[in-house]
């Protein structure tokens, strides 16, 4: 940069030597002229500097915002995996006893699951009548006990995806992610347990938002009719 500057002025001295030969008398009032004329090569170097000074403060400003994605995303993946941990501890510590001792974890769900299969069966037709719906959300609250660490984990990990990640491509991405962790013995316990929910509770909002079950549902073997009456009861499209 330095060479480029002293080869500019004395390459523009050249040019001025060049231009006014021959030089007729040598005076200071002549070498004053000839100092005021470098004036246009000084303005010409202090709008480079300032062009330089502002490009600098516009990278900066670039980089600054790369650190601060960066750093967003990995906040948002320490978030996520330490939430999908606790998502794995809190299924493992799942626990019942019935007949034959202890059941814990995955077990413990599929016992559940076969109990309720074997107290109420689907309606013959397509779809629920009302009394037929209020006996199915009555046994489902009966055999599938409530797992509150569980199903809160699950929940904390979709908000955190919501709210965290706009575009719709990486969402969908950590979504499938976790529906691909889960065995249908969880898929069909999540489904149960929302169906039986409120369509305004928090978990039964995000499955709606997130279309979490939507990933899932055609390989769970969940009856016809059940899934008729969860998007009936919270206007889904399973």
């Amino acid at each position: 940069m330095g060479v480029t500057v002293v080869c500019i002025v004395f390459g523009y001295l050249g040019i001025l030597l060049y231009l006014t030969q021959p030089i007729s008398s040598y005076s200071m009032s002549s070498a004053a002229i000839l100092g005021d004329s470098f004036g246009i090569v000084n303005a010409l170097f202090s709008g480079l500097a300032f062009a330089g000074l502002i490009i600098t403060i516009l990278i900066q400003r670039e980089e600054l915002n790369e650190s601060r994605e960066i750093f967003k995303a990995q906040k948002f993946d320490d978030a996520f995996y330490r939430l999908l941990d606790f998502y794995r501890n809190n299924l493992n510590e799942i626990a019942i006893t019935d007949e034959k001792g202890k059941l814990t974890g995955i077990a413990a769900l599929s016992h559940q699951l076969r109990k309720f299969q074997n107290v109420i069966k689907p309606p013959a037709g397509c779809s629920f009548n009302d009394a037929e719906s209020e006996k199915l959300f009555e046994k489902i609250n009966y055999t599938l006990v409530p797992q509150s660490r569980y199903l809160g984990t699950l929940e904390s990990l979709l908000l955190l995806v919501n709210k965290d990640i706009g575009d719709i491509d990486d969402k969908n991405f950590y979504i499938k992610l976790i529906a691909s962790q889960l065995t249908v013995h969880e898929v069909k316990y999540i489904f149960y347990r929302c169906l039986s929910m409120s369509t305004d509770s928090g978990l039964v909002k995000l499955m709606y938002d997130s279309k979490f079950l939507q990933f899932r549902i055609d390989d769970s073997d969940i009856p016809r009719q059940y899934i008729n009456l969860y998007n009936k009861k919270h206007g889904d499209s399973l």
